[in-house]
């Protein structure tokens, strides 16, 4: 079905498969994202477009209980979905071979 999203004095309806945000300035726009991205954390995978490795690891730390510390520029950008329900070192596999980078685990 549909359904009517306000945001202020503005309106907007929308379609089934739609992805809206609502702005800084508090107008509705249509989102970049795709309803699968958004939905992904459901089938324990995440999915990001041209995303810093600063940014994969926000993610990855919540979702892994881990830290990280980044040494030298790291200025690669990744696009892909990674799974979460792999073990943190077969997700690192995945971003080394798709990055260009390298990783060490200390700890546990």
């Amino acid at each position: 079905g549909k359904i009517m999203l306000q945001a202020k004095e503005e309106n907007h309806v929308m379609q089934p498969g739609q992805v809206l945000a609502i702005g800084e300035n508090q107008r509705i726009q249509p989102s970049k994202e795709k309803l699968q991205q958004v939905l992904a954390w459901k089938e324990q995978k995440i999915w990001f477009r041209e995303a810093s490795f600063e940014t994969i690891f926000k993610t990855l730390v919540r979702w892994y209980a881990i830290s990280v510390q980044f040494e030298g520029n790291v200025s690669t950008r990744f696009t892909g979905v990674l799974p979460t329900n792999l073990p943190l070192e077969e997700l690192l596999s995945i971003l080394e071979k798709g990055g260009g980078v390298h990783f060490r685990l200390k700890g546990r």
